[in-house]
This record gives C-alpha cells, sequence and structure tokens, in this order.
C-alpha cells in the first residue's frame, strides 16, 4: 500500500466532493487519497488550510449550520469535526454504517447519513442515532435535507423517499429506476432528482407527478445542484461539461456551459454567485454574476510543507521487477529517481503534469 510523503499537503488523488462553508470563507474537498482539504477561496494559489487525514476515501461532505464542524461520509462510515475542524483525527460516529454514500447537516443541528438499507440521523454525535430508517428493499444512494426543515431526501433504488424525521411520515416519488442524485431548491418547496437522462423537477407538497421532466439530455448526468436564489440548476456528467439551466425554461439551452475534462462534484457558494467545479485534483471557482461566466480562481495542487507548489500530477506504481520510477522530493525541487539501471543511471528532472509522489516498492522498502 503506497503511503503518503510527510513533505507534501493537498490532494495526490483526483477529488470526489466539495462542499462550501456557510459564510463562503472556505471550501472543503475529499478524494481518494483519503484526505479532506480545506481552502480559503480568498487566497487562491495557495496551499489548504488544513489537511486532515481520514480513514478511507472521502465520499461527500457536509459543514455544520455554524461553519465549524465538518463531516464526512467515507467507505468505512461517518466522521466529524467537533466542535471546530482542523483537528488531527475526527470523531466516529457510534452506529454509523460502513460505507456510506452521503452525508448532510441540516439548519437545525441534525446530521443524516446513508448507508446500504439504512439512514441515520444524530442529534447528539457523541450517542447511537437518534431516528434511523430502514427499508430492506431500498439501497441509499444520496441524502439531503430541505432548508430549515426536518425532511431528508433520500435518493434510492426504487425512487426517492422523503421523511419527515419529527413525526415519522414518508412520502415516495415514484420512479422507474434509480435515483442518482436529488437538491432542494432554496424555499425547500422543490426538489430535482436526476435517474439515467433524465432530470426532474418535484414540488414536494403535491408529489403525484414531476411538474417539469428534461429525458433527452445529452449526457447521463451525475447530480444537479440548485442555486441558493433558486432560478438556476447546475447540471453535471463526468463525461461532459457542467450546464447552468434556469429554471424558468428548463427545456431551453444551457444559459452557460463551463468546460470541464472530468467534473465529479460541483457546489454553490451560499451567495450564489460562484459555481465550485473538482475535476481532478484541482477545484475551479466559476464567477457566474455576469453575462460571462469567468473562470476567476484555481484552488488545488500539491505543496510541500514549506508552501512551495509541487505540481498537480499522477500517482505512480512499481512494477514487479522494480522499473518504475518514483518521485522524490528535494528542497521543494521535483527529481525524478529510477532505484536501477535499467532504467537510468541517474535521477531525471521530473515533468510537472506527467507524475507524482513516490509509492513503495512490492518488497516495502
Amino acid at each position: 500500500m503506497a503511503r503518503r510523503p510527510a513533505d507534501v499537503h493537498g490532494h495526490t488523488r483526483d477529488l470526489t466532493t466539495v462542499a462550501w462553508s456557510p459564510d463562503g470563507r472556505h471550501l472543503a474537498t475529499g478524494g481518494w487519497d483519503e484526505r479532506v482539504c480545506v481552502w480559503d477561496t480568498g487566497s487562491p494559489g495557495r496551499p489548504p488550510v488544513a489537511s486532515m487525514a481520514v480513514d478511507s476515501t472521502a465520499g461527500d461532505l457536509a459543514w455544520g449550520a455554524d461553519g465549524r464542524a465538518l463531516a464526512v461520509a467515507t467507505y468505512d462510515g461517518v466522521q466529524a469535526w467537533t466542535p471546530a475542524w482542523g483537528g488531527p483525527r475526527p470523531t466516529r460516529l457510534v452506529g454509523g454504517d460502513s460505507s456510506s454514500v452521503g452525508v448532510a447537516w441540516s439548519t437545525e443541528g441534525w446530521l443524516a447519513s446513508g448507508s446500504g438499507r439504512k439512514v441515520h440521523v444524530w442529534r447528539d454525535l457523541t450517542g447511537i442515532p437518534d431516528a434511523t430508517l430502514t427499508d430492506d428493499d431500498e439501497w441509499v444512494r444520496a441524502v439531503a435535507w430541505a432548508p430549515k426543515s426536518d425532511r431528508l431526501a433520500i435518493a434510492g433504488r426504487n425512487g426517492v423517499r422523503i421523511w419527515s424525521v419529527g413525526d415519522g411520515m414518508v412520502t415516495v416519488l415514484a420512479h422507474s429506476q434509480s435515483v442518482d442524485d436529488v437538491s432542494w431548491s432554496g424555499d425547500g418547496q422543490r426538489l430535482a432528482t436526476v435517474d439515467g437522462t433524465t432530470l426532474r423537477i418535484w414540488v414536494v407538497d403535491d408529489p403525484g407527478e414531476p411538474k417539469v421532466v428534461i429525458d433527452d439530455l445529452d449526457r447521463r448526468p451525475t447530480g444537479a445542484r440548485w442555486s441558493p436564489t433558486g432560478s438556476e440548476l447546475a447540471v453535471f456528467s463526468p463525461f461532459g461539461p457542467v450546464e447552468i439551466r434556469a429554471l424558468d425554461d428548463l427545456a431551453a439551452p444551457p444559459r452557460a456551459v463551463l468546460p470541464s475534462e472530468w467534473p465529479t462534484a460541483v457546489a454553490w457558494s451560499p451567495g450564489g454567485t460562484t459555481l465550485a467545479v473538482g475535476s481532478g485534483r484541482e477545484v475551479v471557482l466559476w464567477e457566474l454574476d455576469g453575462e460571462t461566466p469567468t473562470a476567476a480562481r484555481t484552488l488545488g495542487g500539491i505543496w510541500s510543507r514549506t508552501d512551495e507548489p509541487l505540481g498537480l500530477l499522477a500517482l505512480p506504481t512499481w512494477s514487479a521487477g522494480d522499473l518504475a520510477m518514483p518521485v522524490e522530493v528535494r528542497d521543494a525541487s521535483l527529481t525524478l529517481v529510477a532505484r536501477t539501471t535499467s532504467v537510468t543511471d541517474g535521477p531525471i528532472p521530473l515533468v510537472p503534469g506527467l507524475y507524482q509522489v513516490r509509492t513503495l516498492r512490492p518488497d516495502g522498502v
């Protein structure tokens, strides 16, 4: 198993999730490298203000309403930094199942997470879940709280359930196939769902049929994110650009198309003027308050402990014959080093963008 060198911070593998803090000052990112980073959105081109290890791949992130607590869903369960992020290790929540696929923090302080056939809700993060919803015929894929409400939307294999945690009532929004994502409008009255190549908009208090159905999307979307103003949706897919669609005419061509080679996570800023798009090991912050979108800032990269940028690179592996070439960091400079003369007789200067941090040889050296 590869070890992360002690002299770099930032993400060394692709991002999986991004989340804005409630005040818009920070952006949290999680990735395949089993780390959560927190970035100062006002300081592009700088290393993260915090880089924190978790037990496994970070699948989803959620901020507490106060902007201090931060929770992460991982393949090994739910973990939370409380009362404030930045500590060395998060607290593992009691009762959280393995392979958690989503996490969401309500404005009232409830933390929800889904895994397998169950959804857990905690009020006191030091104890067992305060409520659990189980459906043996379901398989949870995403969770999302309605703003200023106890209603939790749960996307799964058989559609969407809206669980009113206070009274236990469950409303079902029927779908013909598995639902990949759910997103609430800012007023908590509408819900966007994504299944297959179809985007549906529901009025939650009239759940019989979706009010808008778009079933001819060019690419299978991963998800849709409602802007805080409720006027636009950001629709994204790993196979293409991010589309910004106006709610007053969702069937019309997108208002804006944001080029991105492999967008894996999207999040609106609290003010609704900036969209964070995670792709690879970077997050591009798009300013959308003008007629033409502008890629104004970029967060990410790999940094030395002396705050020197090390570039965005790919993770190498060792061949069985010990011929692959690891990377060493020497005085904040990058040098490609071969352990055997069958590859090279000496160090080769590294070309940024092609290689990345060292891995262990099969013998562990």
